[in-house]
């Protein structure tokens, strides 16, 4: 008996269950009904547009209605015009309300297809982007966007200094664009005028199309420049005899950029022109910028710390001071005197102009005068930044 009720049970569940999957049947066939209604563009169930587009979607049905309705999470978006199985949904984001997504059902009465739409930003800052800003050196804003059928006119970059202040109201830098695509970057200079250490710098891009408009923002540090670089430099005067009786003409002048001893010859336009040169003037020994550089000198007050020297406490001080393109007569200075450089702006491979406004300091060592000036050398240490490769 138990056995039998216990058959008859099974039957009617077996029964309930080929009901049930008929009735899913159907209901499948009703919503996705061997995907008779699809997006050639787009992937089967999903489409991506950026905020500078307009949304327009090839349609096709395998059915022969005349119009597909299209509603949505927003209401209804109304009908797509259908002719041999074709058309085309074209909605600008207004009409949707401006969505960063939104599910769109297109269906035919018999047929629904739901297709998830979303709404991006166009643009995107590079990896190559600076994060650090240097006082007196350059930062690199790198950007890219991309729509799917926007042009995009325009691009214009904003900066304000802190999180809590406001972008002016004028681009700092403006540019015409004209299509789907954008590639560039923009250089500037955190000049000690306008940043502090410690400021963040925020900076923001936006891209248009039309009257449409969209932006992205990020921000930067300016840090402290290290004076890394460190040394002991000796200076002799041209055709200086040393021990061996070898006749060096190369050591009178040192370049700051390439660490390195040059001649004070080469053409001023020259990567290699000198920062500083040893020379002999009326029996007095001077330092002097190379042929053609722009360098100049300031002597150091003497509180002025030189192993603690910064990037800022040589940029101030020497601002501080009277600058020449000599220092003149330099067996009367002090002993250990200071010497403050703002270097040149010889052009250097690879490097913006803008990034050869840089300062060293040095500290005199020993001097040593001969023949009357002909024959003599001086010794500094060096505290210079390091240069950009």
């Amino acid at each position: 008996m138990i056995n039998r009720y216990k058959n008859l049970l099974l039957a009617s569940l077996a029964v309930l269950m080929i009901i049930s999957c008929e009735e899913n049947d159907d209901l499948l066939g009703f919503q996705e009904a061997d995907n008779k209604i699809t997006f050639p563009d787009h992937p089967a169930f999903s489409a991506s547009f950026t905020t500078l587009d307009v949304v327009t979607m090839d349609v096709r049905s395998s059915g022969d209605a005349a119009s597909l309705t299209v509603t949505g999470d927003g209401g209804d978006f109304g009908t797509v015009a259908m002719a041999g199985g074709a058309g085309t949904f074209t909605r600008t984001l207004a009409e949707l309300g401006n969505p960063d997504s939104e599910t769109l059902i297109f269906s035919d009465g018999e047929t629904q297809k739901l297709l998830a739409l979303s709404i991006g930003n166009p643009a995107s800052f590079e990896e190559t982007t600076s994060t650090e800003a240097k006082l007196d050196s350059t930062f690199s804003i790198v950007f890219s966007a991309e729509t799917e059928n926007g042009i995009i006119d325009s691009y214009d970059i904003f900066f304000k200094i802190g999180s809590e202040s406001n972008y002016s109201a004028t681009a700092d830098n403006s540019n015409t664009n004209d299509a789907l695509t954008l590639e560039d970057s923009l250089t500037f200079v955190a000049v000690n005028t306008t940043y502090d250490i410690g400021d963040s710098i925020y900076y923001k891009l936006e891209v248009s199309s039309g009257s449409l408009l969209d932006s992205i923002s990020g921000f930067l540090v300016v840090t402290d420049v290290d004076l890394s670089e460190s040394g002991t430099v000796t200076l002799r005067t041209p055709d200086y005899a040393i021990s061996t009786g070898v006749t060096d003409s190369l050591r009178n002048a040192y370049n700051f950029k390439a660490l390195k001893f040059i001649s004070d010859e080469v053409l001023a336009t020259d990567a290699d022109s000198a920062d500083i040169q040893l020379l002999l003037n009326a029996g007095e020994l001077d330092l002097a910028s190379g042929a053609g550089s722009s360098t100049m000198f300031v002597v150091a007050d003497e509180t002025f710390g030189f192993s603690s020297a910064t990037y800022e406490s040589v940029r101030d001080a020497y601002a501080a001071g009277i600058a020449s393109a000599t220092v003149s007569d330099i067996e009367s200075l002090n002993t250990n005197a200071i010497i403050l450089i703002q270097l040149g702006d010889i052009p250097q491979s690879g490097a913006p102009a803008a990034d050869n406004r840089r300062y060293a300091a040095i500290q005199l060592g020993s001097i040593v005068k001969a023949g009357g000036g002909v024959t003599s050398e001086v010794t500094f240490d060096y505290k210079v930044q390091a240069q950009p490769e």
